[in-house]
């Protein structure tokens, strides 16, 4: 058997690399050896894993002296350049199902070979064999078509330890493996040679057992009878029964990973597939990682498990279906950011809701986290009923919960369906409200009296661990519910806490029950302490904060490897803080979803120098926060009294971030350079090196969900640190939803180059909100500007080179869908001067204490008659002045733009904005009316394919579009 060869693209973080999972010799024939051989020198042949290697081969040998055991044969697979032989189960082998006793103990390494079929489907009372595996034993598949399937009347028996789990992976896996030690470890390092996201590498689990179903092949029996028997997926025989107790073995301390096969667009293998198993059947501590297609399914069934992980399944995590009434408690489930649907999707049967035995589990002590595109918490639906006790659910894109059809809001009507202690915070919405026939019912068991379940716009959490807002929620004995549940947890603690986990569980404590046998949890990178590359300090974090230590990021010297912070910590900026040396050493610097990262003083700062990048991960739910000591310290709070001008009006308490990059610029700093050329750089803000080149694709990172708030550091006059300076940065640095809060200086401020964004939010800006300079190109879609009421200049001050006002590259950018709200004295919506070109479209200015637009000068005016600006649908009203009149320069060319045939400019009417109904804590009113909706917009998809088509004025097209709420503040 081989490893077949398969090239795989994946996405990891914001780059895409490719990597090859290999197959290399033939099948080799065991020698026998006493252990593992190797051959070359060691240090290179691996498949991809730890990158790098060499043409040396590697081969390991599990077989033990005596030979392999009866029922298995000696056999090999090839993964990268090592080559494994081991002790093979296979049906071939076995010229048939297994169909006597098999134990695997002391076998560190087994080898699955095909299908693997362990009895013969016992009906009749014939073959009930057992198979048994041992703790710390690497059981491995080499593609989709190796699976197991423990058949009616057959048992499986494997019971890892905490210290020595059961791991049963794929080769692709453990190709960086040259040594048996190294062959735990590369099954244990949470990433397969083929990426970190791997998954479909091998088939996965299938337990089939007698209990009672509801989906019969024949249709004319009756759902939890003998004679209603379903054939199950991956052609693994029959299921189902009458016996609820049917005993379909042990499974304890297992993780199952990578696994996963599509046999057609209806068949596809899960993790484990429990098919009509039994209640007499014992699971315990089960992590399922990176499965293609569902964590783990019951079709039907009484099994119960406790101490589940799921952990980026490719659908859904849990599923069930055909009349499972078991019960799971304490259950993870963590999706993945770059995939996934849902964490529960549960069903009594797809075209015959009402089929009897009902799906009706009982859920207890769960913690889900959202991540992928898309996804929702908890979908009921296909009349499932059932009990949901103690949980959390946070983070899911699309909704938290969700009854999905009449026939499952009836069962929550008759109180067959039932929310007890249920913390739901934290979602894009916490119940579904698409108006469909479950939204009244679930909202109604939501709310009944006495059930104690509670909505929250976040949570507290540490990672997966509990804090004040989970606290808060009274929970509910378990038994009280449902006496097959445990009131005392793995711990030996009273379960009087929603959750998987006990108040006071931190990654290294006793509480932490998934610590040491699973991995691609959120506490993984934090449990042993600061991230590498930063240095705990000693100092408390502060009261209130959910984080376990502070982890400094120092100045001393420039950090040129690789940093990854994680959540658990709070991060502290120590002085100013570079990654990478200028287009030398360079280095990545990736934040996790829900990291704090804080500087004390305005020299505090971050800078990513040419050459190296940032990679923000935040999530709508969970973004990545940028601010000072003060805010974490609790200092800044935001009253709603703005005229204190003291707390919710703070800034200027730590620097900022500083990006620079090779794209082109148009001042250099040997002014006998040409613009836009590789010799054109020049030194960058708050002595942050050189920025500017020739490559206009030039990749800085990406950028997601990213809050900067209370930042600003004044140099000197001439040199002010804004939120984020993007500084010659290229087209490749993506950014998406940024929100920079309460700056000293600027928001956001272009010093040329090529960058484009999406969805920003300026608020409380103490210069320019959007400022940019020295010949910007690059697009904008989405923007809200909100200024403050104390302070604050221009929402745009756009030049392309002071003193020089025709250099090129000239500053062009294009703006589409902004929402400029005016505040304090003396500010314009928006200042272009100094020679910038742009195209500014279906844009809203209002409540400037000057004017909406300001041309500002003859080097701009005489870009309108070159058609190098314009403007397009925008609504410019309730200013002081809609559009500059002091007699300068540029006044007629401001008026020629904007009264242009066919623009679609309105000018004169204050535009009747509002504040969405379910915004909360939003007061900002950027809701479009009457007189906005029927404004003419422009299409902005037909200026460039960065834009989305677009058909209304302003940032916010209406009460649903709700972009901008949840993860921003003072709006």
């Amino acid at each position: 058997m081989c490893l077949s060869k398969n090239t795989r693209f994946k996405l990891l973080v914001s780059s895409a690399i490719s990597l090859l999972a290999a197959c290399s010799a033939a099948d080799v024939a065991s020698p026998g050896s006493t252990g593992p051989v190797t051959i070359g020198d060691g240090n290179g042949g691996n498949g991809g894993g730890n990158g790098g290697g060499n043409d040396d081969a590697v081969m390991l040998d599990f077989v033990p002296a005596g030979g392999c055991l009866a029922g298995t044969v000696s056999d090999s697979i090839t993964s990268g350049n090592t080559t494994i032989t081991a002790c093979t189960i296979s049906n071939a082998g076995a010229g048939g199902p297994i169909v006597n006793d098999l134990d695997l103990s002391g076998l560190s390494a087994v080898i699955i070979d095909g299908p693997v079929f362990v009895g013969d489907d016992n009906a009749s009372g014939t073959a009930a064999p057992t198979i048994k595996f041992a703790p710390g034993q690497v059981v491995i598949g080499a593609s989709g078509n190796d699976y197991i399937v423990i058949a009616r009347g057959a048992k499986i028996d494997a019971q890892g330890t905490p210290s020595q789990p059961i791991i049963f992976t794929s080769a692709a896996d453990i190709a960086s493996a040259t040594t048996e030690s190294e062959l735990v470890a590369a099954a244990s390092d949470g990433v397969s040679a083929s990426g970190a996201d791997s998954n479909g590498e091998w088939g996965g689990i299938i337990i089939n057992g007698r209990a009672p179903i509801n989906d019969c092949n024949d249709d004319n029996q009756t759902g939890g009878t003998v004679a209603c028997v379903k054939s199950g997926e991956g052609a693994s025989g029959l299921f189902g029964g009458a016996s609820a107790s049917d005993d379909s073995g042990t499974m304890r301390y297992v993780r199952v990973q990578y696994a996963g096969f599509r046999v057609n667009d209806e068949d596809e293998l899960n993790g484990i597939t429990f098919q009509g198993v039994g209640s007499a059947s014992d699971f315990e501590f089960i992590q399922i990682h990176n499965n293609l297609d569902d964590g783990v399914e019951w079709f039907g069934g009484t099994a119960n498990i406790k101490n589940l992980v799921v952990t980026g399944a490719g659908d859904d995590s849990l599923d069930w279906t055909d009349g499972w009434t078991g019960t799971a408690q304490f259950v993870v489930v963590d999706q993945s950011e770059l995939r996934g649907d849902r964490g529960i999707e549960g069903d009594n049967r797809n075209g015959s809701n009402d089929l009897t035995p009902r799906s009706a589990p009982s859920i207890a002590n769960f913690t889900f986290l959202g991540g992928a595109s898309g996804d929702t918490g908890m979908v009921l639906r296909r009349g499932t009923a059932g009990d949901y006790i103690n949980g959390i659910i946070t983070d899911f894109q699309d909704a938290g919960i969700d009854i999905d059809d009449a026939a499952t809001a009836a069962q929550a009507d008759a109180d067959a369906l039932r929310f007890y202690s249920m913390l739901v915070a934290g979602n894009a919405e916490n119940l579904e409200t698409d108006d469909d026939a479950g939204d009244a019912a679930m909202v109604a068991a939501f709310s009944r009296d006495g059930r104690n379940n509670a909505q929250a716009a976040d949570t507290t959490l540490n990672g997966l661990f509990p804090g004040a807002t989970e606290g808060a929620v009274v929970a509910t004995t378990p038994s009280s519910v449902n006496s097959v549940l445990a009131d005392i947890d793995a711990t030996g603690a009273n379960v009087d806490y929603i959750g998987a986990f006990a108040p006071g569980t931190t990654a290294s404590s006793a509480g932490n029950w998934a610590a040491g046998w699973t991995i691609g949890l959120p506490f993984d990178g934090s449990s042993a302490g600061c991230p590498t590359g930063t240095v705990e300090t000693a100092t408390a974090v502060p009261a209130g904060r959910t984080e376990e230590r502070i982890c400094i990021l120092s100045s001393g010297t420039t950090i040129t490897q690789d940093i990854t912070l994680t959540r658990g910590n709070l991060y502290q900026l120590e002085g100013a803080v570079f990654f990478g040396n200028d287009n030398a050493d360079s280095a990545t610097l990736t934040v996790d979803a829900g990291v704090t990262l804080f500087g004390s003083t305005g020299n505090d700062y971050l800078v990513i120098s040419r050459g190296s990048q940032i990679v923000v991960n935040g999530t709508a739910q969970s973004p990545v926060i940028m601010t000072s000591r003060e805010d974490i310290n609790g200092n800044n709070v935001d009253d709603g009294n703005d005229a204190n001008g003291v707390e919710s009006d703070a800034n200027g308490q730590w620097g900022g971030v500083i990006i620079s990059g090779n794209a082109p610029i148009n001042d250099c700093n040997d002014n006998t350079q040409t613009g836009g050329t590789v010799a054109c750089v020049k030194s960058g803000e708050g002595g942050s090196g050189l920025f500017g080149g020739s490559d206009a694709a030039d990749d800085s990172g990406s950028i997601t969900y990213l809050r900067v708030q209370y930042a600003g550091f004044r140099v000197n006059d001439e040199d002010e640190l804004n939120g984020i300076a993007f500084q010659g940065t290229g087209s490749g640095l993506g950014v998406d939803y940024v929100q920079i809060h309460n700056n000293l200086d600027d928001g956001l401020e272009w010093f040329g180059g090529t960058t484009s964004a999406k969805h920003l939010v300026i608020t409380g800006a103490g210069d320019d909100s959007l400022d940019w300079t020295d010949g910007w190109v690059g697009n904008v879609q989405y923007a809200i500007v909100s200024q403050s009421a104390l302070r604050g200049d221009r929402g745009i001050e756009a030049d392309n080179r002071n003193g020089n006002n025709d250099i090129t590259p000239r500053s062009n950018p294009t703006f589409s869908n902004f929402t400029f709200l005016g505040g304090a004295a003396g500010d314009t919506g928006m200042v272009l001067r100094r020679g910038t070109g742009g195209l500014f479209a279906n844009g809203i200015i209002t409540g400037f204490q000057d004017a909406g637009i300001d041309i500002d000068d003859a080097a701009t005016a005489a870009l309108v008659g070159a058609d190098e600006l314009n403007f397009r649908s925008l609504f410019v009203g309730g200013n002081a002045e809609d559009l500059e009149t002091d007699d300068d320069a540029g006044d007629v060319a401001t008026l020629t733009a904007f009264d242009e045939t066919g623009a679609n400019n309105a000018q004169g009417l204050v535009p009747s904005l509002s504040v969405g109904s379910d915004d909360t804590g939003i007061t900002a009113t950027l809701v479009p009316g009457a007189n906005v909706t029927g404004a003419t917009a422009t299409d902005p998809s037909a200026f460039d394919n960065f834009f989305d088509a677009a058909t209304y004025v302003g940032a916010v097209e209406n009460d649903a579009d709700n972009w901008y709420v949840g993860w921003t503040i003072g709006l």
